[in-house]
């Protein structure tokens, strides 16, 4: 929309903002609309939630997002793998780490890789120094990698404070995977595709296969599935389970993919015979179900056992609106059914 023209702009004081999420969509902004939205960041002091999410654009969008201070800042999120760039960043790459320094009441922040300075630093970027309550961290890779890998940007110490990562397969391609043995702190981890039909899981092996020993803790997991046919999920998907047997808190299984009703059953015999030996996991969460009535989907199973230990799956149905579908980057875990259980 057009910012500057839209008269709620004239009466709205800026500056007592507390949460701003903004999408850019399609075509981008005229450049005085950009000049009006970095005004507008520049006014709301008091932020504390900031989400940015930029969908494909026919040209780059200018923020003076790491020149502004904002005290409070608690949440900062931003989903752009292509048409963003900070403006100073690749004129002195310390602004990014300065930014950091003045935002150290960050608690939850997803970047794309190749947000960062393409100069790698002697230190990493993200320190306990710099974000001494970091919790949260989305560190996404886009198609055409041009980032730096998580061992650049995230310190050993900070992995270590971490309960939730959210990381792209693709990144056992690129990083030092021993980054990964430091989550000792980690309760839920989402492992993403680059892209479904490109999915390599031995990139999904080698980091399952760096965290578990280590993560003793993790009690969710999103998993990228295959596109699959009638038949069920593809063989790739249950071997996984193997390394997953290893996590003794786990309690939360995301991504399955299913296509009907009939597929979510098939899915399920085969998914129990490999459930067998988890003692503590209640839910197994599909990524996608299309079933007959549109207006009724399988939102997770609730997993139990009878008097004999055989375990049986009760399944939960809700309608997931289209505001929830954002979900996907975090695996499921943040949406609202999926916090009630």
């Amino acid at each position: 929309m057009k910012l500057k023209g839209l008269p709620i702009w004239t009466k709205f004081d800026v500056s007592m903002l507390g949460k701003l999420a903004l999408q850019f969509r399609g075509d981008p902004p005229m450049f005085g609309e950009i000049t009006y939205l970095n005004n507008m960041l520049s006014d709301a002091r008091i932020l504390t939630h900031l989400h940015l999410t930029i969908e494909r654009t026919h040209s780059t969008i200018f923020l003076n997002l790491i020149q502004y201070t904002w005290p409070n800042l608690e949440n900062l999120v931003i989903n752009a793998t292509i048409g963003l760039v900070l403006t100073g960043v690749y004129q002195n790459p310390s602004d990014f780490v300065n930014f950091f320094k003045r935002h150290t009441n960050l608690t939850t922040l997803s970047l794309s890789s190749n947000i960062f300075p393409r100069v790698p630093s002697l230190t990493p970027y993200i320190t306990v120094d710099h974000l001494p309550r970091l919790e949260s961290f989305s560190y996404d890779i886009p198609m055409d990698f041009e980032g730096l890998q998580l061992n650049q940007v995230l310190s050993p110490a900070s992995a270590r404070r971490l309960r939730h990562l959210t990381i792209s397969e693709k990144d056992a391609q690129y990083s030092n995977m021993d980054i990964y043995k430091e989550l000792t702190s980690l309760q839920s981890c989402c492992i993403t595709p680059q892209s479904i039909i490109s999915l390599d899981y031995n990139n999904i092996y080698r980091i399952l296969g760096s965290i578990v020993g280590h993560a003793t803790n993790l009690r969710k997991i999103y998993l990228p599935p295959h596109v699959v046919l009638s038949e069920g999920l593809q063989e790739e998907h249950f071997m996984t389970l193997s390394f997953l047997r290893d996590l003794p808190s786990l309690t939360h299984l995301s991504g399955l993919w299913m296509t009907s009703i009939l597929d979510s059953e098939l899915t399920w015999r085969r998914l129990s015979q490999e459930l067998h030996h988890f003692d503590k996991l209640r839910f197994v969460i599909p990524d996608r179900i299309s079933l007959m009535d549109e207006e009724k989907q399988i939102l997770f199973f609730e997993l139990a056992r009878d008097r004999k230990g055989k375990l049986m799956a009760e399944a939960v149905l809700g309608r997931i609106l289209p505001s929830d579908m954002g979900y996907l980057s975090w695996g499921g875990f943040y949406r609202g059914m999926i916090n009630e259980v």
